[in-house]
């Protein structure tokens, strides 16, 4: 299963910042949202909009 927070659009804000969110007039920013109304509305349970990090979290007590 694809979860929020392993996706590249969100933030520790507990936002979605996907650009399918739309631009800000504005701003010129992208639009974000909670991710947990995005995902209920537009992204969908299949996480249409979903890209997954590439960050690895490297631990002190741990080589990765």
């Amino acid at each position: 299963m694809k979860f929020c927070k392993d996706c590249k659009y969100y933030k520790m804000d507990l936002f979605c910042h996907a650009p399918q969110n739309g631009i800000d007039l504005t701003t010129g920013e992208n639009n974000y949202y909670f991710a947990s109304i995005v995902r209920e509305s537009t992204c969908g349970k299949e996480a249409k909009w979903f890209t997954p990090t590439i960050i690895k979290k490297l631990l002190w007590w741990k080589k990765l």
